[in-house]
């Protein structure tokens, strides 16, 4: 049996407390061959409807049996919707500089700087990483003033970017 609402047809629940006693009844078949609308939200036997909608339903009866928890969608960590390398900053740079990028999907990310003759001269990532957003700080203590690519590939994205390190 589903129980739904008479007015809209939407999933609920009903809770009943009885001498310290609760009992739910929550559905959870979308399939339901035989339905029971909900004359109203008001009973006088003891019993009560949840609000509308699966997730409300449970929700409530967590709540109602002090069980129920919430999260703050702020503190949530976003993942990025696109793979992505930015500029470093500063550009120009002495001797440190920060390199943000994103990844949208889990994969070996590499993460490398090449000199001008496309010689690498430092593997800054070269791990398994999850979707995410990330900031790597390259120190160039040991090479000279120049010009200097930066190359992230994950899967079959590949960009390069230009830097320039001045003494």
């Amino acid at each position: 049996v589903c129980f739904t609402d008479s007015a809209e047809g939407e999933t609920m629940g009903v809770h009943k407390e009885t001498n310290g006693t609760k009992t739910v009844f929550l559905t959870f078949d979308q399939l339901c061959l035989d339905t029971w609308a909900l004359p109203s939200y008001t009973t006088t036997d003891g019993y009560h409807w949840t609000e509308p909608n699966v997730h409300s339903v449970v929700g409530a009866s967590l709540n109602w049996f002090g069980l129920g928890t919430s999260v703050d969608d702020n503190n949530l960590p976003t993942i990025a919707a696109e793979y992505s390398l930015q500029q470093n900053y500063p550009n120009p740079f002495n001797p440190e500089t920060v390199i943000n990028y994103s990844i949208s999907q889990p994969g070996l990310v590499k993460l490398a700087v090449y000199n001008v003759l496309g010689q690498k001269v430092a593997e800054l990532v070269n791990e398994h990483q999850t979707a995410n957003s990330y900031k790597v700080t390259f120190d160039a203590n040991n090479l000279t003033s120049g010009v200097y690519f930066y190359n992230l590939e994950v899967g079959d994205y590949s960009k390069t970017m230009k830097m320039m390190l001045l003494r």
